[in-house]
């Protein structure tokens, strides 16, 4: 662990605030996000043009290619999460019993954010920045350090320019 990484850690998982803490755990847990996330997508699959039942089938496998392997490299790495390394770590959303590097959140938020504007870039200015929220809650609940969320951003934004590319160049064909 680099001594930035950690006091990074500190800096952001120290300052403590009621609204603030809903708002991160908010931002930090997927199941306030997986019904509107799941009734948008199949409304465009369902109802959506050719390019935007293509977008969303792409978004399935980008996210899903960019969990497994966010996932694969938790195993292969074994870093342990904060509350497993330092003390006084304020754990706010319960202690996961995986491992911390990289972030599967990061990955998987940054993935989605970077597809959507090979798709559709007006979404950027909304969905960067949301990316960028999720990643730092994930530190400020105490179940990350800023390296964790860093490579996991790295993970799902080089997948999803990847797959943004390689969808670019199937339809040009």
């Amino acid at each position: 662990m680099y001594n930035w990484d950690i006091r990074l850690f500190y800096f952001l998982n120290g300052f403590s605030s009621p609204p603030v803490d809903k708002f991160m755990v908010f931002l930090s847990s997927f199941q306030y996000w997986r019904l509107p996330l799941l009734v948008l997508l199949g409304g465009l699959l369902i109802l959506g043009t050719r390019k935007e039942r293509k977008f969303v089938l792409v978004l399935f496998i980008t996210i899903l290619l960019s969990d497994q392997i966010a996932r694969l490299l938790k195993i292969i790495i074994a870093s342990p999460r904060p509350y497993n390394f330092l003390s006084g770590v304020r754990a706010i959303v319960g202690k996961a019993p995986s491992f911390g590097f990289p972030s599967n959140h990061a990955a998987n938020s940054f993935a989605l954010a970077t597809l959507t504007s090979f798709y559709y870039r007006k979404a950027s200015w909304f969905l960067f920045p949301l990316a960028i929220l999720v990643s730092l809650s994930r530190v400020y609940v105490g179940v990350h350090f800023p390296s964790d969320v860093i490579a996991g951003a790295c993970i799902g934004g080089l997948i999803a320019w990847g797959m943004g590319k390689v969808s670019k160049v199937v339809n040009s064909e």
